[in-house]
């Protein structure tokens, strides 16, 4: 089990932060939190008026890195928060 999730979404320049989170050990590196990242992306392109998705990371989190990697994201650096331990990921949105 696991959960993904849209949070803080700004109206005005079209971001939305992305959270996402496997309960147990055991279901990950299985590439589920690929697949429902992947699944969310579909739903903002098809679904939303969102222009961009963002991941806000620990560095140390190689699988969370791994997912956003994995579905697009683009590294943009350390997070303003705290640009020593997090690093922030981002995905534009295409529309046909």
């Amino acid at each position: 089990m696991g959960a993904i999730y849209q949070h803080d979404i700004d109206a005005e320049s079209g971001d939305a932060l992305i959270g996402y989170h496997l309960f147990h050990t055991a279901d990950r590196g299985k590439g589920i939190g690929t697949r429902m990242l992947g699944i969310l992306q579909k739903y903002v392109v098809n679904e939303t008026a969102i222009k961009r998705l963002v991941i806000i990371t620990g560095r140390d989190n190689g699988a969370s890195r791994g997912i956003a990697l994995a579905c697009g994201f683009e590294d943009m650096g350390g997070a303003w928060e705290d640009p020593k331990n997090l690093v922030v990921y981002a995905w534009s949105v295409t529309r046909l």
